[in-house]
């Protein structure tokens, strides 16, 4: 995967924003998309397949016409692997011209977006602190009137708890292919939480065994927690491998100025005591070796490499999570090299609790249904 930061600049001001700098307005050059092909390909860290999302800030405020331009600089790629271009925005900004160049380039759309109007418009701000909901939804008409399908990542607080049926319901009235829940979680600029909240894991337990027993008796669409955790359960041993934020170059970053990341894409640009801004190079002056030897990228490596280990040994769910994600346990503990985070309670344990749970109740239903069923049969 290689995320790029098309500009710093977000045009909205949501409350639990985890960037710097997003006041700035600065777009990223295609000679730097050029440079970053020119660079990947030849160090053939390009696999099979390829996904390049264009993300944080808002990538949609470059116009269309310049992430026309962003798209085609990644041509090269498709004579090396398989490649799937991907937006993720707020929404506010989309437009008849958007829609049909991401028709006309089959780019898949993610928007963000919290829930119902309510939910949605308390940490989701304008710039003048004024609620987005109305323009998401907007974005959304634009999309399905266009025949776009679109994907959705809701961030989940303490006030979205007692709610799981209703968003359930919300994002399958407005047609989400797949819906993803974040956690509202401590990084980078953000350094608060509702999971500090005494109550807030009790919650967020009944929270996903509600949305669990919703999704599997309707099933409107992909539930990213859901999918991702059956799919490890029916190949054990696989997420160690795919935990991507914990390999080097599994996921690689490059910013708006052409400085390059790898592990979790939320550290690039962040400041921090011993690993600076977190940069491994830049497009215009790296070669693979330069990268390969930088002193910052090893001492990474070789931190978060220990992290996993840790949890390897002490964790009962690392089967199921690879050893998590090296920026939460930066800046929840302080350390790559550590185990358990808020963040990880939150979005592995709990929803893995939650899921096996919900394992278990329907298997008192299929029991209960063969035994009614031999009666049945008996009489």
């Amino acid at each position: 995967m290689l995320i790029v930061q098309t500009t710093p600049f977000c045009n909205i001001d949501c409350t639990y924003c985890y960037l710097p700098n997003r006041n700035i307005k600065t777009k990223i050059d295609p000679d730097i998309i050029s440079r970053t092909v020119s660079l990947l390909t030849n160090a053939k860290w390009v696999g099979d397949s390829l996904s390049i999302v264009w993300h944080a800030g808002e990538p949609l405020a470059v116009g269309v016409e310049h992430l026309r331009k962003l798209i085609e600089a990644c041509a090269p790629f498709h004579d090396v692997t398989h490649l799937q271009h991907y937006v993720q925005t707020n929404a506010t900004l989309l437009t008849p011209q958007f829609c049909r160049f991401f028709k006309e380039k089959e780019i898949r759309i993610g928007i963000s977006l919290d829930g119902p109007k309510d939910l949605h418009d308390r940490k989701r701000l304008s710039r003048l602190k004024s609620g987005t909901f109305d323009k998401v939804m907007d974005g959304v008409q634009l999309l399905r009137g266009h025949q776009i399908g679109f994907s959705v990542i809701c961030v989940v607080g303490s006030d979205s708890l007692d709610r799981a049926e209703e968003l359930y319901t919300f994002f399958e009235g407005i047609g989400a292919a797949s819906v993803g829940f974040n956690i509202e979680e401590i990084e980078g600029t953000n350094t608060s939480t509702s999971m500090s909240q005494d109550d807030f894991f009790t919650r967020l337990a009944r929270f996903w065994e509600d949305l669990f027993q919703i999704h599997y008796k309707r099933k409107s669409f992909v539930l990213r927690e859901a999918d991702t955790i059956v799919s490890a359960l029916r190949y054990p041993g696989r997420a160690k491998v795919h935990n991507q934020q914990a390999n080097p170059f599994s996921i690689m970053t490059v910013s708006v100025g052409g400085e390059i990341g790898s592990f979790s894409p939320e550290l690039l640009g962040q400041q921090h005591e011993k690993f600076g801004d977190f940069s491994i190079g830049n497009v215009r002056t790296a070669t693979p070796e330069s990268i390969l030897n930088n002193g910052r990228l090893n001492v990474m490596q070789s931190e978060i490499a220990a992290g996993v280990n840790r949890c390897a040994a002490t964790c009962e769910y690392f089967d199921l999570c690879g050893g998590g994600a090296p920026s939460n346990k930066l800046f929840e503990n302080g350390s790559f090299d550590s185990t358990e985070t808020k963040y990880c309670r939150a979005v592995k344990k709990t929803v893995i609790d939650a899921m096996l749970v919900e394992a278990r109740r329907q298997r008192i239903i299929e029991q209960s249904q063969r035994r009614l069923n031999e009666l049945v049969t008996a009489n």
